[in-house]
């Protein structure tokens, strides 16, 4: 009986009440090409899981993007009011 109900279960519906579930995790859904990429950064750093590869590449990522432009320059950079060329011109 326990197995019918799951299959009838809504997608994406919580399966865990709110305060039971961890408050510092969330998923991250990838597409075929972000997986493909992700199975590179596991063989490169050479560990099995996920989230650790994820975890490292992140902290790659951010030393790189701070080292390279620093904090000033990457919020100007991103900044929405900024004009930017395709403002003026498409492409």
């Amino acid at each position: 009986m326990e197995d019918n109900q799951n299959l009838m279960r809504k997608p994406f519906e919580p399966q865990k009440l709110e305060e039971d579930r961890k408050k510092d995790t969330f998923t991250v859904r990838v597409n075929d090409a972000e997986r493909k990429w992700l199975e590179e950064i596991k063989e490169d750093l050479n560990v099995a899981s996920d989230s650790s590869a994820l975890k490292f590449a992140a902290f790659v990522g951010r030393n790189v993007l701070h080292r390279t432009f620093g904090r000033k320059i990457l919020r100007y950079l991103f900044k929405k009011e900024r004009q930017k060329l395709e403002d003026f011109r498409d492409f």
